[in-house]
């Protein structure tokens, strides 16, 4: 195992390599610099504005803030750039940087939607008030960075006004927090209905596996959420004695069914890649767990679905359950949102023998409830019950079972990881 010291040397090794790669650029810049590039430098950061946008747009076309600061502090150390013309550079590059979050929501929901504006939207309205008041800034990034007393200032100048900017524009915004978040709202609408897309970070964005597991981890506990949600609207049919908009309903399930679908497609897609990466064994066999996990939440919100579809050919076809049968049904339901709460309660953490062992009773009981069910179901057919009624009470019991069935295979796969 790697220890302290190791990581210690790597991370000062590391940054001593990075500074001696800065101080070769700039030496390289200022020997290679003709008057063409600097006509060129001049030209593109001639004004605040004008450097604003080269900064946004170099930003946009490389994809990273930290290579356009990086170029930037070369530059300047260099003596091509000036800490005027750095400081516009900068900023544009704090805007073009919101690109990436931009492109991330396109495929996401409202909240996505909302936070890569909020991103944006702090951003440009950051960079209005710094070009605003340019020159006051100016001489506070030079009073606050020392800029001037020395060799090499002016990276530390550039690198303070990074921090000034985000500093003085978070507290200018946080008095106005609840007003952004309703001026978002606006910007960015629920759909009627809700939303049916699902946002997920690429693996090549996040380098280390781990990572990429704790975003995949988030996604499987709203996958959790929303099966949850399907179980509670079924049960809702299964209990409710109302007929009105039964294809309204069932168009409701077909689309939260599809969206999990889609949520398992993506998900399994994104773990594999995540798999091919170089990992440890048991990072690797965690992996395998969330697959399948995912696979088990998804199967649930198909078992959810059937439960609405028989409900509707009860409604289409005036079946009535008796009194007796009605109310035996809740206790059953009850016991299956037992178990989701206990397992999306546990997706985090994973569950210990003893936890699994809870698990197991929860199981149980509700397989205990199904016998009891489909007995009494029996009886009543024996007794000259309608057969199309009790033949539909015995399947809507065995759908329950079903995701009792799918809960307890996501519990073990959390005692395993």
């Amino acid at each position: 195992m790697t220890s302290w010291f190791q990581i210690v040397l790597q991370l000062a090794g590391s940054l001593a390599i990075f500074m001696y790669g800065m101080t070769l650029l700039s030496d390289g810049l200022q020997r290679a610099a003709g008057e063409r590039l600097q006509r060129i430098l001049q030209f593109i950061t001639a004004n605040r504005v004008v450097a604003v946008l080269t900064g946004c747009l170099i930003t946009i076309i490389i994809q990273s803030s930290s290579a356009t600061t990086v170029m930037t502090v070369a530059l300047a150390n260099s003596g091509l750039l000036s800490l005027k013309q750095s400081i516009g550079v900068i900023i544009g590059a704090n805007i073009g940087t919101t690109i990436d979050a931009f492109l991330a929501s396109l495929k996401g929901e409202a909240t996505a939607k909302r936070a890569a504006w909020a991103h944006i939207l702090f951003n440009v309205i950051g960079a209005v008030w710094a070009v605003i008041v340019f020159r006051p800034f100016l001489g506070l990034v030079r009073l606050v960075s020392g800029y001037g007393n020395g060799a090499g200032a002016i990276g530390i100048a550039i690198a303070s006004l990074h921090t000034l900017f985000n500093g003085i524009n978070t507290l200018l915004f946080l008095p106005f927090i609840n007003q952004y978040e309703a001026l978002l709202k606006k910007l960015v609408r629920e759909r009627e209905g809700g939303e049916h897309r699902m946002v997920y970070i690429a693996p090549s964005l996040h380098p280390a596996p781990e990572l990429s597991l704790l975003q995949a981890r988030a996604e499987i506990r709203a996958m959790a959420a929303r099966c949850r949600g399907m179980f509670d609207a079924s049960l809702d049919l299964v209990l409710s004695n109302e007929k009105k908009d039964m294809r309204g309903r069932l168009e409701w399930f077909q689309r939260e069914e599809q969206y999990l679908d889609d949520m398992r497609e993506a998900l399994v897609g994104f773990l594999l890649k995540v798999q091919t990466a170089d990992m440890p064994e048991s990072l690797r066999a965690r992996v395998l767990g969330k697959m399948q996990i995912v696979a088990e939440l998804e199967s649930a919100s198909d078992e959810c679905f059937s439960i609405a579809e028989l409900m509707v050919k009860k409604s289409r076809r005036d079946l009535k359950f008796d009194e007796e049968a009605a109310l035996s049904l809740k206790p059953y339901g009850e016991a299956v949102k037992q178990f989701f709460d206990f397992i999306t309660s546990n997706l985090d953490r994973g569950l210990d023998a003893t936890e699994f062992g809870k698990a197991g009773e929860i199981e149980d009981q509700i397989d205990s409830f199904k016998k009891e069910l489909k007995k009494m179901a029996r009886k009543r057919l024996n007794a000259g019950a309608d057969a199309r009624t009790e033949l539909l009470y015995i399947d809507l019991v065995r759908h329950f079972e079903k995701i009792g069935d799918c809960l307890y295979a996501v519990a073990g796969e959390l005692e395993r990881i």
